[in-house]
């Protein structure tokens, strides 16, 4: 329609303007006219008006040539890549492919609901887009920066009604000469948890959250057994089977399942000190004091082990003022090997603490150290220092390492990051345990492929996915007060148990006895503390066995999922809810009330 108009108004002007206003009457020669000289074209003509005699008329014509008339395209507006997103299918791959190299991924994080990524592009390149077909992002929302370095930085608004899950994000990049994208330079893995929308399964990448438990006004109506009608809680403190010297099969003697945590571990009972020996190398020098390069993990070490106790432990960090030199490359001390690669050899990381040692010792008072953890300068890569190593060394084997002051039983060896800031942090925290007595609960004899099968997603020592601690493995270590636990040994009885990352002295487990190193736990979880990623599945009473007699490698503590649950992997749909009950080993467990107070649980003997 608006083509058509415009050919009408552009004839009309022509006739208009060729004509003239008021000059419609019919012209021909001889015919009389009223102005001499006036012209009219008429008929490919044009008549001039002359005097012939005392008359005006026209004269007989001449002929005139048709005027071309030419209009000239407009050229067409486009939109700047830089203010439109530019779609793949539009793309002609092959032509700018030569001209382009692939993005470099950075980094990706979301805060709220705005998601970030952050790729660097070549020189050639003005800026760069993402898509993903898992999440329909809105360009119009998205907001893109680039750089004196060629950093793209690309924030998107994330939809409301957005499922917490992995999103595959595939980055580009396009030139000013070109409307061809390079192809896809990389495809980046994103975690997102939408606040407002709680999955029934959480996500199994591993990434720190934290929620802020609250008070609960609510409470049970059901009532509870009292603690007199219990039995005494020596019974329920099933004893670790190789630190009692009975379990031949187990030769380790350091770390803990059961009650008898072993002397030489750092106790978490206390402020536990940890003394950090931070050097660096002519080849990997230090650009900023140690206690800078080292704040994201002292804080979050801090906080995480203080949440894990009832009485708010707090970690003393000992940290130098400045790196040490040690005399040679950090090449030549050959610690890039990796831990997990088959050929890693303890000796080749013991000789490098004892070389950090013997720089750092003239400097470091290691006479209240409970844990030295040797350090280097962040910049550290995999391929320099490829294993994070927790030494628990055990006194019986003469084992540990010796400072002027004293032996050090307890040691970590700083390694370069294998994958996210998160798990990073996860990873000092897990290691940390072993320096506090507690085992891999997980199956650990293929180092290479581990299996977490047996506890699913829960505890820190297990797979880092929910990483609070077990309430077991917190009343093995002391942290967990011993009036928080109630003892059953016979009868029917009923329970209110808080969620274990609830901030609270009330009650937290249940425990019965089924054997000298045996025994049924009970617990609450909810989706606060650091297990804010817990779907809703994952919610509720886990009940999980503990058998202290499984040798070291493979997990002493086994989950009993709830009748229907399918996850065999992570275990994430196995958390009991009210109605539910599970049967083992001759003890019939029943939720019978549950709220955001936690649980009340029925146990009954059959």
């Amino acid at each position: 329609m608006k083509r058509s108009f415009l050919v009408f108004a552009l004839v009309s002007s022509l006739l208009f303007g060729l004509f003239g206003a008021g000059s419609f009457a019919a012209v021909r020669a001889g015919a009389a006219c009223t102005k001499a000289g006036a012209t009219s074209i008429t008929a490919g003509k044009k008549y001039t008006c002359i005097k012939s005699g005392k008359k005006l008329v026209w004269n007989k014509g001449v002929v005139v040539k048709k005027e071309q008339v030419v209009i000239t395209e407009l050229p067409k507006s486009e939109p700047s890549p830089s203010q439109t997103p530019v779609k793949s299918n539009e793309f002609d791959v092959k032509s700018l492919a030569e001209k382009l190299q692939a993005p470099t991924f950075m980094s990706s994080k979301t805060t709220g609901n705005i998601f970030e990524v952050q790729f660097k592009v070549e020189p050639e390149a003005i800026g760069g887009y993402i898509e993903s077909k898992q999440l329909s992002l809105d360009f119009k929302k998205t907001k893109q920066d680039k750089n004196s370095d060629g950093v793209v930085t690309i924030r998107a608004e994330i939809p409301e009604d957005f499922v917490s899950q992995n999103v595959n994000v595939n980055l580009f990049a396009y030139s000013k000469n070109s409307k061809s994208s390079c192809c896809s330079g990389f495809t980046t893995m994103v975690n997102y948890s939408n606040p407002k929308i709680r999955p029934l399964m959480q996500d199994t990448m591993q990434t720190i959250k934290w929620a802020e438990p609250k008070e609960i006004a609510s409470t049970n109506i059901t009532e509870i057994t009292s603690r007199a009608n219990l039995s005494d809680l020596t019974q329920c403190k099933i004893k670790d089977a190789p630190a009692a010297g009975e379990n031949i099969s187990n030769p380790q003697r350091h770390f803990i399942s059961g009650f008898g945590l072993y002397e030489e571990r750092a106790p978490l009972t206390r402020s536990p000190i940890i003394q950090f020996v931070t050097i660096d190398f002519p080849d990997l020098q230090g650009k900023r004091s140690p206690k800078e390069d080292l704040k994201s993990v002292t804080d979050f070490l801090g906080k995480y082990w203080k949440a894990q106790t009832t009485n708010g432990t707090e970690l003393d960090f000992r940290i130098p003022n400045s790196f040490i030199r040690m005399p040679k490359n950090v090449v030549d001390y050959e610690l890039n090997v990796d831990f997990f690669s088959g050929k890693w050899k303890s000796t080749t990381s013991f000789d490098y603490v004892r070389a950090a040692i013997k720089e750092a010792d003239p400097q470091i008072d290691f006479s209240q150290a409970d844990v030295m953890v040797i350090a280097v300068p962040s910049e550290v890569t995999r391929q320099q220092i490829a294993a994070f190593v927790a030494e628990s060394s055990e006194k019986a084997r003469g084992q540990g390492f010796d400072t002027a002051e004293k032996r050090i039983y307890n040691t970590l060896i700083m390694a370069g990051p294998v994958s996210t800031p998160d798990f990073e942090l996860l990873n000092w925290a897990h290691e940390l345990g072993h320096n506090f007595g507690l085992t891999d609960i997980r199956n650990t004899l293929n180092v290479a492929a581990q299996d977490s099968s047996d506890l699913g997603i829960y505890d820190l020592m297990n797979s880092m996915l929910a990483p609070e601690l077990l309430a077991w493995n917190r009343f093995i270590i002391g942290v967990l007060n011993d009036d928080q636990v109630r003892c059953v040994t016979s009868g029917s009885t009923t329970h209110l148990i808080k969620p274990v990352e609830m901030n609270t002295k009330e009650n937290k487990l249940v425990v019965i006895p089924t054997g000298k190193y045996q025994a049924i736990a009970i617990e609450s979880r909810r989706a606060i503390g650091f297990d804010a990623t817990l779907g809703t599945l994952s919610e509720g009473v886990i009940v999980y066995t503990i058998d202290t007699t499984i040798p070291y490698n493979l997990s002493p503590m086994k989950l009993v999922p709830r009748v229907g649950s399918t996850d065999s992997v992570w275990r994430r749909d196995a958390a009991l809810k009210v109605g539910d009950a599970v049967t083992t080993q001759g003890w019939r467990i029943t939720v019978i009330e549950s709220g955001d107070y936690g649980d009340v649980v029925k146990v009954e003997k059959i």
